[in-house]
């Protein structure tokens, strides 16, 4: 008995003195990044919606239980004041129609439709520079199914779900080259979104409102957290951190990431996708095709902006090398397309890119700014009249 009472002591000072060491390892990260007591995203929502009345945008892929729900939504609660984001002190934010998108008006005939992702929901610029009221000055009506985190099996399901909700000329797709392939690569996981590879499959969206709702509203009760219970789940002892900052550490004394300067963008300008990846999305941009033949509409495949690191490297190889066979791709489909990159190249350069995608910090890249949202407008604007005319 005294020996186990023994046993049980030295177990519990070493486990003690293990949770010390890794507990005090991960407060010296929290204060190397400048995160410790930092104000965080649950605490800044909480004081903006309690005079407000915000819902947060969470992407439909954050849902908990997304595997296992019976529905996989596309879009946010329905008729909601929704956030996007926060720029500085200012909360940006739409109010969401029927169906979760950010349309201001939903029309019975418009000239195109948006499907897309976070680029295309316009992330974190104001209401009067998102697409809704660029292509209005354009004389452009348009219907928006794009939301944040959305890849390409979402993105298609929104096209499935919910482009007969209006009458419409033109399909404009937007692909974004930085994490579309990752994104689908999860996507395809889930049972539900693998049956969209079938251009025939549809959850009927439409009449499941109720349901998508609730996904969410059952997701936010679990986020309703009290300052203290908030406190323990920023401080407990996040394993997590832990074993991405060793993973960091060992990478950085890899030759192959000394020789990449250790940045994630350089690594992914090298490596390629799984070729699998890329032949499955062009499939579903070859059911887009036939979707848009079937219905007598327009396409048009609008390639994001690059992150400037690739954009301005001069390598062939790696992401860029894929880019070239899917836009074979849709040449060899008589897909039309416009590739932002190409045009940003031939009008900026390194110096100033940051009027054409905000810069925060450290190569960190977020997005288009407000002149980025108007100049991709125009462009689009221009190739989808001359389609439209032809």
């Amino acid at each position: 008995m005294i020996k186990l009472k023994s046993i049980i002591k030295i177990a519990f000072v070493n486990i003690f003195f293990i949770y010390v060491v890794l507990y005090s390892f991960e407060i010296y990260f929290q204060i190397k990044n400048n995160n410790l007591f930092k104000i965080t995203p649950y605490h800044r929502f909480a004081k903006i919606s309690k005079n407000q009345e915000f819902m947060p945008a969470i992407k439909p892929t954050h849902l908990k239980d997304n595997y296992l729900n019976e529905i996989v939504p596309v879009s946010v609660v329905s008729n909601k004041k929704t956030l996007l984001c926060m720029d500085g002190d200012e909360p940006m934010h739409f109010k969401s129609d029927i169906h979760g998108f950010d349309n201001e008006i939903l029309k019975k005939k418009v000239d195109l439709i948006l499907i897309g992702d976070s680029y295309a929901a316009g992330h974190c610029v104001s209401q009067k520079n998102r697409f809704y009221h660029q292509f209005k000055k354009k004389d452009l009506d348009i219907i928006n199914f794009g939301m944040g985190g959305n890849g390409p099996l979402l993105m298609f399901a929104s096209m499935v779900e919910f482009a007969k909700i209006s009458d419409y000329e033109t399909i404009v797709w937007f692909v974004t080259p930085d994490n579309d392939y990752d994104d689908f690569e999860r996507e395809v996981q889930n049972p539900i979104l693998k049956k969209y590879l079938n251009s025939n499959f549809t959850q009927n969206l439409l009449t499941k409102k109720d349901e998508k709702d609730k996904l969410y509203f059952d997701y936010f009760k679990g986020l309703n957290r009290s300052p203290f219970k908030e406190f323990l789940y920023q401080y407990h002892l996040n394993l997590k951190l832990l074993r991405k900052k060793i993973k960091i550490a060992v990478k950085s004394k890899s030759p192959k990431h000394i020789k990449s300067h250790n940045s994630y963008f350089n690594i992914l300008s090298r490596i390629r996708n799984n070729p699998n990846t890329v032949n499955s999305i062009n499939h579903i941009l070859k059911n887009l095709k036939n979707y848009a033949d079937d219905n007598n509409k327009n396409l048009l495949i609008v390639y994001n902006l690059l992150h400037p690191e690739i954009l301005f490297n001069k390598s062939k190889s790696g992401l860029k090398k894929d880019l070239e066979e899917n836009r074979n791709f849709l040449k060899k489909e008589g897909i039309s397309f416009f590739d932002f990159s190409d045009y940003i190249l031939k009008n900026y350069d390194q110096s100033n890119i940051d009027k054409i995608m905000k810069n925060t910090g450290k190569n960190n890249w977020d997005h288009y700014t407000n002149e980025g949202y108007r100049l991709l407008t125009e462009q689009i604007a221009i190739k989808v009249k001359n389609m439209q005319n032809k």
